[in-house]
């Protein structure tokens, strides 16, 4: 564009000048007694018309690099920022799927412990009476399917992944939003609730057991029965750690309803 524009206005200033050197002869034969002078004067001002036409082609010639550059400054800005905005986007998808179990959609083992972390350390900056540490009830139920391995085996790990995806929904469509579910690892699920009574924590918990061991799970025409045992433990007490404490007492509370013949739930209060 600005060559064409360098062009155009190198092509005026020529005219003119062009324009004034064909009216030189006419002039002299019009005022041939000022001649002399009228030549002289004529002569200066074509000096400094040619001046002004080489000026001007040096100004646009500047302003037309000039704009060049920036243009290709700004091409580069724009295409440093797309490239900016992708990578952020990028970012934030990995995050997201470092943090979420891609078989069940649920969070998984790391997204889990960093969330409950942070809803227990929000916790412990004062969403408590200061005076006797009592909290808001706080709950983990940790569950795991029952003789999950003996489904693998028989049935193939397909089978096996079926039932870990709808496992996961049953669960799902038993808590609140804001609650907290999570692949723990394997067949293991980890629950967090807040905000509810332990007779209410219990129940959920009863509920969950109820309808997976009532699901009809079918491989080949035929009827799985799968049934799972929870660990659930309640405090309405704040103490150090908390995340870790609850997780760790709903870890043993599981075992004892493994131990105590499987699809149970075992529930205990600190």
């Amino acid at each position: 564009m600005w060559s064409r524009t360098i062009v155009l206005w190198s092509a005026v200033f020529a005219s003119i000048i062009l324009l004034e050197f064909m009216a030189k002869p006419l002039l002299k034969d019009l005022f041939s007694e000022s001649y002399i002078k009228i030549s002289l004067a004529f002569d200066s001002l074509m000096l400094m018309k040619v001046l002004l036409c080489l000026l001007a082609a040096a100004v646009i010639y500047a302003v037309a690099l000039i704009s060049e550059k920036f243009s290709s400054l700004r091409t580069f800005i724009r295409d440093v920022l797309e490239e900016y905005y992708k990578l952020k986007q990028e970012n934030a998808r990995l995050a997201e799927l470092s943090t979420i179990d891609a078989q069940t959609g649920l969070l998984n083992r790391r997204g889990f412990s960093l969330a409950f972390k942070n809803f227990c350390t929000s916790i412990s900056r004062g969403s408590h009476d200061q005076r006797s540490n009592v909290i808001e009830g706080m709950t983990v139920l940790m569950g795991d399917i029952d003789f999950f391995k003996k489904i693998n085996d028989t049935y193939g790990h397909m089978f096996g992944d079926k039932v870990i995806k709808i496992v996961a929904d049953i669960i799902s469509n038993h808590v609140r939003e804001g609650d907290m579910v999570c692949r723990f690892g394997g067949e293991e699920y980890l629950i967090a609730l807040s905000g509810i009574s332990a007779d209410h924590a219990k129940d959920m918990a009863e509920r969950i057991r109820h309808d997976i061991s009532q699901y009809s799970f079918y491989e080949e025409g035929v009827v799985v029965n799968v049934t799972m045992s929870f660990g659930v433990i309640y405090s309405q007490y704040l103490i150090p750690d908390l995340d870790e404490v609850l997780i760790k007492r709903a870890d043993d509370a599981l075992y004892k309803a493994k131990e105590g013949g499987r699809n149970q739930v075992v529930f205990e209060t600190i």
